[in-house]
């Protein structure tokens, strides 16, 4: 049964990766011909990184507190196997 699930993850693996390769992935605001969508534009990206940083510190607090409460109760396992699985779950 374990020899199914890594060609599985495979087989998922590979054909989101082919359905991602043959969209066009345009999730950003267009930048405008006039001035004023000029500013917009330069507003919106402002706000995006805005979000980005505090995105980052939130989840850099997450991390750090499960780090930390992982080895307040002694649980001694790979901080990558601990990451995917609190992810995980």
């Amino acid at each position: 049964m374990p020899k199914v699930l890594p060609k599985s993850g495979v087989a998922l693996l590979i054909a989101t990766a082919s359905a991602f390769a043959q969209t066009d992935l345009r999730f950003n605001m267009p930048k405008g011909a006039t001035d004023i969508s000029a500013d917009v534009f330069g507003l919106h990206m402002l706000i995006f990184w805005v979000c980005v940083g505090i995105g980052a510190i939130v989840f850099g607090v997450m991390f750090y507190s499960i780090i930390k409460l992982a080895v307040a109760v002694h649980r001694v396992i790979p901080a990558t196997v601990f990451v995917v699985g609190r992810l995980a779950a």
